[in-house]
């Protein structure tokens, strides 16, 4: 397959030969200590037998700078939400230290867009940055500086930025169908679903909102506009459950809502209620049947392969623009562990 000592394995073909993925391969090639003795020892041997060496990368890779990238994320109230974007990018980075790849992260606060551009410029002013990996609020302002930083590669982070600028990111409105279509299946006829709208959150609370009402029909929908403080009143769903109404859907805080309403919202009721899951503990409720069912959305796969793209466009001359929506797990409780 592979004629020995020619340089012509790559890391691919070393993970096919072995029966792991990439990263693992990766992982040892990086002294990484995080991967079994057995499965390192089987890699080793086949970079052995087949002469492997960095080659494929040295010609274009060894002999450039450090690229340094920052990665712009936002802080929320669901902490879950950028420490998982925060993890796959580093860990991405990790993997791929040796080539001189550096990701500095720079969080500011989803509800002052303001506070993004002024980092962005600091940033784009004093730091000579590679590559710039970004959420975007402030869209036109944002577009204003890719045109002002052409030698600046950019990637936009959950939120598509332009269609001529690469993006990564969740289909919340896909997540929202998914939840909607749960609740269809679940409902018998004439019942209705409670549907808890909280104000919009600039990434994906309308989209979540009209994906779910896409699926349903509207006099099987009720909205309530609820704001955050809602959320200190205990047992608040008594104002807006009745008879009618057997499935609850929330746009944000479904943690919240599920503790703030523990004795209204317990299996015995079985109320179904589908829930978009900002932090893992909404799994446990999966588990216990406190809810039908929780989409989960995988941010720290979309944060590693934000940072595998933007590795591509500065390493190995990447030019064509690309959008990847990265699906979410549907958890049941067939499903949690």
């Amino acid at each position: 397959m592979f004629r020995e000592g020619h340089n012509m394995l790559k890391q691919e073909d070393i993970a096919k030969l072995a029966g792991v993925s990439r990263a693992t391969v990766s992982r040892v090639l990086n002294d990484d200590e995080n991967v079994k003795a057995a499965t390192r020892e089987k890699i080793l041997k086949i970079i052995e037998a087949y002469g492997y060496e960095k080659n494929y990368i040295s010609s274009t890779l060894a002999s450039k700078n450090e690229k340094v990238i920052y990665a712009f994320l936002l802080k929320s109230v669901v902490n879950h939400y950028s420490d998982e974007l925060k993890k796959g990018l580093l860990y991405f980075e990790k993997e791929n230290k040796g080539f001189g790849y550096k990701i500095e992260i720079v969080e500011t606060s989803i509800e002052n867009p303001e506070s993004q551009i002024v980092e962005l410029d600091w940033v784009l002013n004093n730091c000579s940055p590679s590559g710039i990996i970004i959420t975007p609020l402030l869209k036109n302002e944002i577009m204003k500086r890719v045109l002002e930083n052409e030698r600046v590669k950019f990637l936009s982070l959950d939120s598509v930025l332009s269609d001529s600028i690469s993006h990564v990111g969740a289909n919340y409105y896909m997540g929202g169908q998914i939840s909607g279509d749960i609740m269809r299946g679940v409902l018998r006829k004439k019942e209705k679903v409670l549907v808890l709208k909280f104000p919009g959150d600039k990434v994906s609370v309308e989209q979540y909102y009209k994906g779910f009402t896409s699926s349903l029909q509207r006099e099987s929908i009720r909205v309530v506009e609820a704001k955050k403080d809602i959320l200190n009143s205990h047992n608040f769903l008594k104002e807006y459950l009745n008879e009618d109404i057997r499935g609850i859907f929330s746009n944000r805080y479904t943690l919240e809502i599920i503790k703030k309403n523990s004795e209204l919202l317990t299996p015995e009721n079985d109320y179904k209620i589908v829930g978009i899951a900002g932090n893992p503990e909404v799994n446990d409720y999966v588990k216990n049947e406190v809810i039908y069912a929780s989409i989960n959305e995988q941010f720290s796969e979309i944060g590693y392969t934000a940072g595998k793209i933007m590795f591509e466009t500065l390493y190995k001359n990447r030019k064509c623009v690309e959008h990847q929506f990265i699906k979410p797990i549907v958890a049941f409780k067939s499903l949690v562990k």
